[in-house]
């Protein structure tokens, strides 16, 4: 477990209380089909709250079948791929054309969905473990999509705090330095602003295989945080697209743990 840890307003040596606290989205031996939105919701860990706030997206696509966007802590697996209940986030490029140019990683994409997670005080060693985060392509056994989970993480004073490398692990227990199925993109722009990011470069598990935490990625914040917005895209625009498709498809990652 990682420390949700408040900071007073004279720093470090002001710490005004300590709690080790872990918010556990998965729930591998749940069988609850309950979804629960998340959009807007207050969460608490310990002695510490916060909130979902300011989810906005450009990709939202058709809401037929139903295949909208979805932000929910839900048993909807998306097939097999994801393992267990957790809080999955969806992002609708049905029916969306894509967007100029025509790459595999169009880090100038304007299709992303976005969420804010605010703290009621600064945090540190705060901790996202998240599955997913993959790329495919027909010839391994799913569609065109390259995953990106971007992070802009400020402290109190509304300072951006930068994440390196070091700062990821991979892997089910995050102990892993690399990884066959993300890699790390250091401070790159999405509207504008400065994110940091994961990207999938390989498929997480074939499709007719069980769903694999292999590729997950834990993300831990060098420095206390206020605020987290969270941005999610498909980087692959690529034509053609797939004969007999007039849209992109769906993209899914899941959040398994914040701490």
């Amino acid at each position: 477990m990682m420390l949700l840890l408040a900071w007073g307003p004279l720093g470090r040596a002001a710490a005004q209380a300590q709690q080790i606290s872990r918010l556990t989205y998965r729930e591998p031996n749940s069988t609850s089909t309950t979804d629960v939105e998340k959009r807007a919701a207050t969460e608490t860990v310990g002695g510490t709250s916060f909130t979902y706030g300011n989810y906005s997206s450009s990709a939202t696509g058709s809401t037929t079948n139903p295949i909208t966007e979805i932000f929910q802590l839900t048993s909807d697996q998306q097939g097999i791929q994801l393992d267990a209940r957790m809080l999955i986030w969806r992002q609708n490029n049905q029916g969306v054309a894509p967007a100029a140019p025509s790459t595999e990683v169009n880090q100038n994409t304007t299709y992303a969905a976005f969420v804010t997670l605010t703290f009621t005080r600064d945090v540190t060693n705060l901790r996202l473990v998240m599955q997913d985060i993959d790329k495919g392509t027909p010839a391994d056994g799913g569609s065109n999509f390259t995953d990106q989970v971007a992070f802009r993480a400020l402290n109190a004073a509304n300072q951006y705090v930068d994440l390196t490398g070091s700062n990821i692990g991979y892997g089910i227990n995050g102990a892993n330095t690399s990884s066959t199925v993300n890699t790390f993109d250091d401070n790159i722009t999405i509207g504008g602003v400065v994110y940091d990011a994961i990207r999938g470069t390989d498929l997480n598990g074939e499709v007719s295989s069980n769903p694999s935490r292999n590729g997950n990625v834990t993300v831990t914040f060098p420095q206390p945080v206020r605020t987290v917005r969270l941005a999610f895209r498909n980087l692959n625009t690529s034509n053609p697209i797939p004969t007999g498709q007039t849209q992109l498809r769906l993209q899914t990652f899941g959040i398994e743990e914040i701490s």
